[in-house]
């Protein structure tokens, strides 16, 4: 016969013995069927043996389940205040992410924006280079014409002179004023 089937037993006897109210019957039943898992700490065996040694511990059921009692309801304390503390934080966590959130939205507007004002830029900047081109353009264009011209006043005034000499005029002299 193993332990717990031993102590199943014994309470079987005493409880028709002393008469345990069912409430306190419930708690023991509770801990006899509650099986320790691998990583907890409490034996819940060794528990009832060193609270339940003897017949005349069971008188002690009481005071031990008060003392139960108080454990628990410290620990449904411990719990409430843990999970306050965590909607706490959680409502931080929210209000940093918010906050967050509506940084990188500004961000990300502000980055739209010196797009935009680079896209700006770089079209004026276009629009400018094309203007120096057609300005250069005109500039080679205009000096052209005038070294065009100065050539053409060059040919003519030759003309006129060679003109001259042909008609037999002596004096170059007067034919180089006339041009």
């Amino acid at each position: 016969m193993s332990n717990q089937e031993q102590i199943d037993t014994i309470l079987v006897k005493e409880k028709l013995n002393l008469g345990i109210e069912d409430c306190a019957d419930k708690s023991l039943q509770a801990l006899l069927n509650a099986k320790p898992s691998q990583d907890s700490e409490i034996d819940v065996i060794s528990y009832l043996n060193e609270n339940f040694s003897t017949v005349e511990s069971l008188d002690n059921v009481d005071s031990i389940l008060k003392s139960l009692d108080s454990q628990i309801l410290s620990i449904d304390e411990q719990l409430k205040e843990v999970m306050r503390d965590q909607a706490y934080a959680a409502e931080n966590a929210r209000a940093q992410l918010d906050a967050i959130n509506e940084r990188s939205v500004n961000i990300i507007d502000r980055i739209q924006n010196v797009k935009q004002s680079a896209i700006a830029a770089e079209t004026i900047v276009k629009e400018g280079c094309a203007e120096t081109k057609r300005l250069d353009t005109a500039k080679r264009n205009i000096t052209f014409s005038i070294t065009s011209l100065k050539r053409l006043m060059m040919l003519s005034k030759c003309l006129s002179i060679l003109t001259c000499f042909s008609l037999g005029h002596r004096k170059a002299k007067n034919c180089m004023y006339r041009a």
